[in-house]
């Protein structure tokens, strides 16, 4: 397992012990290596050879963060939400599900483009599945999935599903996503896994701007297992940018539209939602933008 690797399990650990508080998330580099301890893999049906372990940005602990520089405007105070306090206890190994949508990929074959990685902790035993869903003629995509940090097991080319064994003590899974040879599809990915207060670190999206629609942030699609905060982190570097984010229930009234914030160089927010519909949470670059910027993401949902 990588140093980059062992920073992104131990962010989702974080995220999994505060539920739905903020986190503000620094990105810095890093390297080096240490000996891994075995973890289930994933198993896909007519998988091909295994590719080499994956490997993401490093996130910085919240503590850390707090010291990193601020943005160009103060950004809005989360305090001003009233947050719901949770009708029930969360259940060891109750599924949890998130559903990115629209989500743009990097060619292999692209020298500067990088994974989509998603990280998350399971908790209790229960199923892990992924299923992605190639939306544009752009080609197909490679999707691959390791727990713990070993040898990652991947679909064939093209849309498909992998599965997985949460371990009952609980199990780190990296997932990973890119376009084949100089393809660059946009997909739908779903991810479902056990989790008591489920979270996910999404790392290497993009934030392009308004003049590039298709690689301008994230939209992510959560079902709430019961009443109470949606949070979202994010870091885009080191250039500010105005930004917005909407939370809109699907098949219900409530929303919250936070339009034209910032200019910053990362946001959090934490929003109320209620079960049992989904609820779809969008972040924005609002400016034009200038190409490539990376973007890393943290959503956790109760």
């Amino acid at each position: 397992m990588t140093n980059k690797e062992r920073l992104l399990i131990a962010a989702v650990f974080v995220v999994a012990l505060v539920g739905g508080g903020i986190l503000a998330m620094g990105i810095l580099g890093g390297g080096g290596g240490a000996a891994a301890t075995p973890s289930p893999l994933a198993v896909a049906s007519g998988s091909p050879t295994p590719t080499p372990p994956v490997t993401v940005p490093p996130i910085e602990s919240p503590s850390a963060t707090a010291e990193a520089s601020a943005p160009a405007s103060p950004e809005p105070s989360a305090s001003a939400v009233p947050s719901i306090t949770p009708e029930s206890s969360p259940t060891p190994g109750e599924p949890a599900t998130i559903v990115l949508s629209g989500l743009k990929l990097d060619a292999k074959d692209d020298p500067a483009g990088k994974d989509r990685s998603i990280g998350f902790r399971t908790d209790g035993t229960g199923d892990v599945m992924a299923t992605v869903s190639v939306l544009s003629p752009q080609g197909s995509v490679v999707m691959c999935l390791g727990a713990g940090g070993d040898q990652p097991d991947c679909t064939p080319a093209g849309s498909g599903t992998l599965t997985a064994v949460a371990p009952g003590g609980g199990g780190d899974f990296v997932l990973t996503l890119r376009g084949e040879g100089i393809e660059t599809p946009i997909v739908d990915l779903a991810i479902t896994f056990p989790a008591t207060a489920p979270a996910v670190i999404i790392a290497g999206a993009r934030f392009d701007g308004t003049l590039y629609p298709e690689t301008n942030g994230i939209t992510a699609t959560v079902t709430p297992r019961r009443d109470g905060n949606v949070t979202l982190a994010a870091d885009w570097g080191g250039h500010p940018f105005p930004y917005d984010v909407e939370l809109r229930e699907q098949g219900g009234p409530g929303s919250a539209v936070l339009a034209d914030q910032g200019p910053a160089t990362r946001m959090a927010e934490t929003l109320p939602i209620t079960a049992p519909n989904p609820w779809k949470l969008v972040l924005r670059n609002a400016g034009e933008g200038f190409g490539r910027t990376e973007l890393d993401a943290t959503i956790a949902w109760p």
